[in-house]
């Protein structure tokens, strides 16, 4: 219902002189149908997906599992992008709008934090529209070689695979083994991997949500062990947040976690740990409160001034469904017992996003961070391989269907 709503209420306000940018009402990109080879690989990994994954998910050890999601939903990831040949893998990239072009070429990279809040408005969309955190990592990463478009696009598929396994970590240690064991394949290959494939929102998830995942492991330890892990889940947090402003609100995930495990003290491990990154990054010149000043002047005064507020508070749940898939949807409405409090806090963070006005479309990507853990609610369905086969297609007919602008 939300997905049809947004869609026919875009598609009236366009021809009522509302121009929302956006051509693939209410994703951003094009709706169109792509059935050429490419799709053959795809079609065959959901298969295998749909008649496997059930099966190992009861056999394979912990880790193992693991292993074998990341390695699913790396794999998902690629041949969904794979749909649109060499260029699914880099247009989310080598754009000039994004990071990459412009982090090659800064001099400086100190002068460039220095100035960075007074220079914004002349940046590249992406670049002013962030912390310059992302900027900082891949001009660090020319310097040794490691800025090459496809070295970019396997950091950010990589990252959304992690993320994937953070969620995974974190449901066992609030929720239970059993009950993350039947939201893994669920996770393994799911729509929204179609930005995950490449989209740097991919790898600001995977930063974040691992972030909750080793808080959520420092709540199980006791004495220094503890705190040093809640100390690095700091840092992954302190990072997190000059990779992207809306991350901040990551922290109905992480509040989520403590309650669940009636734990304080790892929240002072965290705390120190971020304050350390926001110390370095205050010291080299960059202020993030001033930064976040800057860039909601910068975006009042670009595409979001043609962006009506009270559209997207619908139009971004419709993208949203779109992204988790209606299995998603069909399994919070089951969800039972401690899972909630993981995925409470999703949605805690979903209305908290979608009510600030900051979040004026193109949420299929910029919410991953929240889609991600969203989709562990899959965990409630009955009849999971054919719940799964209802997922598997969902992803697959979206990525023929549609046409990503990343």
């Amino acid at each position: 219902m939300v997905v049809a709503t947004a869609r026919i209420w875009g598609l009236w306000l366009e021809r009522h002189g509302h121009d929302l940018v956006l051509a693939g009402v209410p994703l951003f990109g094009h709706w169109q149908l792509r059935l050429r080879w490419p799709v053959v690989p795809a079609a065959v990994l959901g298969i295998v997906v749909i008649v496997l994954a059930p099966r190992l998910v009861a056999r394979l050890r912990w880790w193992a599992l693991l292993a074998a999601t990341w390695t699913t939903v790396v794999a998902w990831s690629v041949a969904l992008a794979a749909i649109d040949g060499a260029t699914g893998f880099t247009k989310g990239v080598e754009s000039k709008h994004e990071y990459l072009p412009f982090a090659r070429a800064i001099p400086d990279i100190p002068a460039f934090l220095r100035s960075f809040t007074t220079e914004l408005p002349q940046y590249p969309t992406h670049v002013k529209a962030h912390p310059p955190g992302m900027v900082v990592l891949l001009a660090l990463l020319d310097r040794v070689g490691l800025a090459g478009s496809g070295a970019v696009a396997g950091l950010y598929i990589a990252g959304g695979g992690i993320a994937v396994v953070a969620v995974l970590v974190i449901t066992r240690i609030i929720a239970g083994e059993h009950t993350a064991r039947r939201a893994a394949p669920f996770l393994a290959a799911p729509p929204l991997a179609i930005w995950i494939a490449t989209s740097a929102d991919a790898f600001y998830a995977g930063v974040t949500i691992g972030a909750v995942a080793l808080l959520a492991v420092s709540a199980t330890r006791r004495g220094r062990g503890g705190i040093a892990i809640a100390a690095a889940a700091g840092v992954l947090f302190g990072c997190a947040l000059h990779l992207s402003y809306g991350l901040v609100l990551a922290a109905p995930l992480a509040a989520a976690v403590l309650i669940a495990r009636r734990q304080v003290r790892p929240a002072l491990g965290a705390a120190a740990g971020a304050s350390i990154v926001a110390g370095i990054f205050l010291l080299l010149g960059f202020n993030w409160v001033a930064g976040l000043g800057a860039t909601r002047d910068v975006y009042a005064a670009g595409v979001a001034a043609q962006r009506p507020a009270w559209y997207f508070v619908v139009g971004n749940l419709g993208a949203l469904a779109l992204a988790v898939g209606p299995v998603v949807a069909a399994g919070a409405t089951r969800v039972r017992g401690r899972l909630w409090w993981l995925v409470g806090a999703a949605l805690v963070g979903v209305a908290a996003a979608d009510l600030s006005g900051l979040s004026k479309a193109e949420v299929e990507r910029i919410w991953l961070f929240l889609a991600i853990p969203l989709t562990a609610a899959a965990a409630g369905v009955s009849h999971q391989r054919r719940y799964l086969a209802l997922h598997v297609a969902a992803g697959f007919a979206l990525a023929v269907s549609f046409n990503a602008g990343w």
